[in-house]
């Protein structure tokens, strides 16, 4: 019984990872890391549907491709550059997000469990709201924090330069 849920396991991340699914088609998974805690709890079993990047709207829970590995981040963006999308994500856990491309999308989260094994439907009108105002407050978030890395950037750079003017005192 547990080979055949492994078996299960595996081949849905082959199929996600390595192929490419019926568009529609859903896949389960489990959680492997804490990037998007308190939604997406390590251990846990995601429903992945298998939708194109246009589908995938801002707040949404997508799942992406990365060198090797699966990863589940909240989309904040989307930009449209040089005849191509790119699509800004972050883990809810993380301090920063990241660019990814359109192409590397494979879906987005559904349903997930909450700590009692009840499903938690993710797609539902005030799950998308939530959904919108949590990715609106993590772009804010994301940029506040890239805002305040780069004085103290120029400050290192500063103070490491002492050739500039030995007598200046940067705290």
């Amino acid at each position: 019984m547990i080979e055949k849920e492994h078996t299960e396991l595996f081949n849905s991340w082959i199929k996600l990872n390595y192929e490419s699914p019926r568009y529609g088609e859903f896949v389960t998974l489990p959680v492997i890391s804490g990037s998007m805690m308190t939604v997406l709890v390590p251990g846990r079993e995601i429903k992945i549907k298998c939708v194109s990047w246009r589908e995938c709207q801002i707040g949404d829970i997508i799942v992406f491709k990365g060198a090797t590995v699966l990863t589940a981040h909240r989309l904040l963006a989307r930009i449209r550059m040089f005849g191509r999308c790119f699509l800004f994500q972050k883990g809810d856990s993380n301090r920063f997000g990241k660019w990814i491309r359109s192409e590397q999308v494979a879906g987005i989260v559904v349903e997930t469990e909450d700590k009692d094994a009840n499903i938690f439907d993710l797609c539902s009108f005030d799950e998308k709201q939530k959904a919108r105002r949590c990715a609106r407050k993590q772009l804010i978030s994301d940029l506040w924090s890239r805002l305040l890395i780069v004085p103290r950037g120029v400050k290192r750079r500063l103070y490491s330069n002492s050739s500039l003017n030995s007598d200046l005192k940067i705290r």
